[in-house]
C-alpha cells in the first residue's frame, strides 16, 4: 500500500514538475519572440530614411499582443496604441484577401454582381451615367480591379465644386466618416467615369 502511495505521489509530482517546466518554456518562448521582434524593429527603425515606425505582433496561439512605435526624433519606443494613424490603402489588401477567402470557401464568385450582396438602398443611383443606371451591373471583380467606372470620393472633383473628402478631412481631422456616408457622398456629389468594365480608374469608393 505504501509502495502504491509512493508511486502515485511520485507520478503526481512528476506531472506537476512537467507542467511547471512546460509553462516556463512557453513563457520563455513568448519572451524570446518579443525580444527578437523588438530587436529587428529597432534595427530597421534606425535607418536614416525612416522617420516613424510601427510594429504590431499578434498571435492568439502564442498569446502575444505586442504593439510599439518609434519616432526617430524621440529616444524611447512607446505603445503604438497611443499614436493612431491613417492606414490609407493598406486596407485594400485586407479587403481583397477577405474577398479571396470567401471565393475559396465558395460563398461568392468574382463575377457575381454586387447587387446580390448589398442592400438596394446602397446600390440605387450608385452608378448613373448619361441618364442610364448601371448600378446593378457592377461585379465584384470590377470593384477589386478598379474597372467599375465609379468615381473616387477621396480625390476626384465634385460636380458642384464643393470639397471632396480629402479636403474635408484636412479641415476637420476629428470627423469619422462612416462607410454609408462615403457612398452617399459619391452618389450625390460625383459622376462615374465610364460604363462598368469599359476602363480603369483607381477609386477608394469601390473598396468601401
Amino acid at each position: 500500500a505504501s509502495y502504491s502511495c509512493y508511486v502515485a505521489c511520485h507520478s503526481t509530482y512528476l506531472l506537476l514538475f512537467l507542467f511547471v517546466l512546460l509553462s516556463l518554456l512557453y513563457c520563455l518562448e513568448q519572451e524570446n519572440i518579443i525580444n527578437e521582434s523588438d530587436s529587428v524593429f529597432i534595427q530597421f527603425s534606425r535607418a536614416k530614411n525612416i522617420k516613424n515606425a510601427v510594429l504590431q505582433v499578434y498571435s492568439t496561439s502564442k498569446n502575444i499582443d505586442r504593439s510599439v512605435s518609434k519616432n526617430n526624433t524621440a529616444e524611447n519606443t512607446i505603445d503604438a496604441s497611443y499614436q493612431p494613424f491613417y492606414t490609407a490603402s493598406i486596407t485594400k489588401m485586407f479587403t481583397a484577401t477577405s474577398i479571396g477567402i470567401l471565393k475559396d470557401q465558395k460563398k461568392l464568385n468574382f463575377q457575381d454582381r454586387i447587387a446580390q450582396y448589398l442592400p438596394d438602398t446602397l446600390i440605387k443611383h450608385l452608378h448613373v451615367l448619361n441618364d442610364k443606371e448601371y448600378s446593378r451591373d457592377i461585379t465584384i471583380a470590377q470593384l477589386l480591379q478598379h474597372t467599375s467606372g465609379l468615381s473616387d470620393y477621396f480625390t476626384d472633383e465634385t460636380i458642384d465644386g464643393s470639397p471632396n473628402i480629402i479636403n474635408q478631412l484636412l479641415v476637420d481631422t476629428n470627423k469619422i466618416w462612416l462607410p454609408q456616408e462615403m457612398i452617399e457622398f459619391t452618389k450625390e456629389k460625383m459622376k462615374p467615369h465610364f460604363n462598368p468594365g469599359q476602363g480603369y480608374h483607381y477609386t477608394d469608393t469601390e473598396y468601401v
